[in-house]
């Protein structure tokens, strides 16, 4: 997220992400269920860390957050709450 703003792209060039796979590929890419990746979605977007920007075709998010979205991939590990917070819902898991 960091390269385009250090090369004088505009910041709304990082905010918007385009998906080129569904929920069911992004799943299956990642070793995941769909319904883990729809949980995660879910919660990203309940937390305004991310926004659906066509909620038809669900190809397009909006990153409204970067830093937080920054913090819960794992590039500022000072910040374990914040993921728990948000992947998690606030509640502890073991």
């Amino acid at each position: 997220m960091k390269f385009p703003v250090r090369n004088g792209l505009p910041e709304d060039h990082v905010r918007r992400v385009e998906l080129p796979m569904c929920r069911q590929d992004i799943a299956d890419y990642l070793g995941m269920t769909i319904e883990t990746v729809s949980r995660t979605f879910t919660r990203l977007i309940s937390k305004g860390v991310v926004r659906i920007e066509n909620a038809v075709a669900r190809q397009t998010i909006l990153i409204e957050k970067p830093l937080l979205l920054a913090q819960l991939a794992g590039d500022d590990d000072d910040h374990f709450d914040v993921r728990q917070t948000v992947v998690h819902g606030g509640r502890h898991r073991h």
